[in-house]
Parts: structure tokens; C-alpha cells; sequence
């Protein structure tokens, strides 16, 4: 799963990590909370609401990770990480990772209904979306079929991943809350927020981390299986 090369890459590139967190993870996270909280106050708590707001933070769960994919996909391939072009790779891929996103939504909204297998694989295609268009720099459906190879070949890790991030955020936060309430058993909800948020914006980059690292293994498995099947067609 490449967790001690994604803490090794988090340690060596802390104060570039720190300054993409407060400064694009940070301001995200807090603009998904304003646009789920008028939500809300909008709609009420249903479930059509809840629906939007997921897909609100999953839109920009994957713009988040854009700029640490690049880093990620710096130090992999050994090369040094420019603080400038990690700013122009989060611009420059915002809006084709915003457009594709819209095309998954739309077949996971699709095969959700139909059978729950096809509409889960393609919430697995949704993940990995921005790793597929950072790193392989294509467009159209050269895109979409990387992203469906690449997502063919990680399924299992992926949602493996998925499930450990989860639980380390609920460990993480659990043990900070316990930490805050212990040093002011008065402290206001704005407040708590704000830690919450500091904390997943730390978080987020080593998810990226290991996510990138183990893509490059299944880049490598998907061109093994492509190989040995034209291999077998001649």
C-alpha cells in the first residue's frame, strides 16, 4: 500500500504541504461547509439535500487533491517539486476534472438504480479521475479509458483505501475531539469546525500520497494485462 513512501513524502515536503493546505485545501473545505449549510438551511435536512451535499464534497474532495498528485508524481519520478507549477497544475486542470466529474456523476446517478455493483465501480472511476488526468495528461476518451483501465485494475485497492482513510479520519478526529473538550468543555462549534477542518486539510495530502504512489502500480498492472492481451489476439 506504499504508507511508509507516502510518510516519507509527507515529512520530506512538509512546508509545501502545509502551505497547498492552507491555502487550497483549507479555503475548499470551508466553501463546501458554506454551500452544505445553505443547503440545508434552503431544503431542510431530506433526502435530497443530503444527496446534493454529497455530491458537493465529493466535487471538491477531487479538486482538493489535484496540486498533491502533482507532488506526488514529482518525487515518484525523482524530479524536484516547483511551489509554482504545483499552483498551475491545481488551475489549469480544475475545469477538465470538474467537466469529466459531471460525466461520472451522471452514469453513477445512472447505475445506482439499475445494479449496485456497476454504480459503485463507477463512483471508483470518479476517485480516481483527477489521478488519471494529472498524471497522464490526456483528454477526451483517451482519458476516460485510461481512468476506466486504471480503475479496472485498482478496484480492490481502491476501495480498500477508501474504507482506511475513513477510519483514520473518524480515529484522528475522535482522539483531537476528546483533546479539545479535555482543554475547554465550553468550546464553541466554530471553533471545533475550524479544528475539523485544519485537521482533514492535513490529512488530505497523505490520502494523496499513498492513492499516487499505488497508481503507478496499477498503471504498470493495466499495461501487463493490455501487453498480454495483444499478445494473445496475435
Amino acid at each position: 500500500m506504499h504508507i511508509k513512501k507516502a510518510l516519507s513524502l509527507y515529512l520530506n515536503n512538509i512546508l509545501v504541504v502545509v502551505l497547498v493546505s492552507m491555502t487550497i485545501v483549507f479555503p475548499l473545505q470551508l466553501a463546501t461547509y458554506t454551500f452544505t449549510s445553505i443547503i440545508l438551511a434552503l431544503l431542510g435536512l431530506n433526502t435530497g439535500s443530503i444527496i446534493i451535499n454529497i455530491i458537493i464534497q465529493l466535487f471538491l474532495l477531487n479538486m482538493m487533491q489535484i496540486p498533491f498528485i502533482y507532488i506526488a508524481a514529482q518525487a515518484y519520478k525523482e524530479e524536484k517539486v516547483n511551489l509554482l507549477k504545483v499552483y498551475s497544475t491545481f488551475v489549469m486542470n480544475l475545469v477538465p476534472v470538474f467537466i469529466m466529474n459531471v460525466y461520472y456523476l451522471l452514469c453513477i446517478l445512472a447505475g445506482l438504480p439499475l445494479l449496485i455493483l456497476p454504480g459503485i465501480f463507477m463512483l471508483i472511476l470518479f476517485c480516481i479521475v483527477p489521478y488519471t488526468k494529472v498524471i497522464e495528461q490526456k483528454d477526451g476518451m483517451a482519458w476516460f479509458k485510461q481512468t476506466y483501465q486504471i480503475g479496472r485494475s485498482g478496484v480492490i485497492d481502491i476501495l480498500i483505501l477508501i474504507f482506511m482513510l475513513v477510519c483514520f479520519n473518524l480515529l484522528v478526529w475522535s482522539l483531537f475531539s476528546k483533546g479539545l473538550y479535555w482543554i475547554d468543555p465550553n468550546m464553541k462549534l466554530n471553533s471545533i469546525l475550524l479544528f475539523r477542518l485544519l485537521i482533514n486539510s492535513m490529512i488530505v495530502p497523505f490520502f494523496v500520497f499513498v492513492v499516487t504512489m499505488n497508481y503507478f502500480d496499477w498503471q504498470e498492472d493495466s499495461r501487463s494485462k493490455r501487453d498480454a492481451f495483444l499478445l494473445e489476439a496475435r
